[in-house]
């Protein structure tokens, strides 16, 4: 939140594009004990494979309490990249809002606006 508000939006979707994944993770890790294990111990090729964020919504979605999940979950997941983490247009109205680009912190004009130092 306090990243967001102090106007670097792009870093604020990316992290609650990673709360977002490690939630998932920890979903899957709740339905699933023994992939706690096996993400511990894997290889960075198997950790991409089994448990990056698309096979991990993937696996969420042969759980019963996951069922029917997956397609919002990949929604908010590509939102998120899409806004923040992806060099695309959408992501770019972010920080440049008016096509204007803007560098943080941003204040919102008040009158007891703190002063930046030199």
């Amino acid at each position: 939140m306090k990243v967001g508000l102090s106007g670097y939006y792009q870093r604020a979707f990316r992290l609650l594009r990673d709360s977002l994944e490690t939630v998932s993770l920890l979903d899957l890790f709740r339905a699933d004990l023994s992939k706690i294990g096996e993400w511990r111990t894997a290889d960075n090729k198997t950790l991409k494979k089994m448990f990056g964020p698309a096979a991990v919504r993937d696996a969420l979605d042969g759980f019963p309490q996951f069922a029917g999940q997956k397609a919002g979950r990949a929604r908010a997941h590509a939102q998120l990249s899409e806004y923040a983490a992806h060099a695309t247009q959408r992501g770019a109205v972010l920080i440049a809002p008016g096509m204007k680009p803007t560098l943080g912190p941003f204040w919102s004009g008040g009158r007891n606006r703190p002063a930046l130092s030199q």
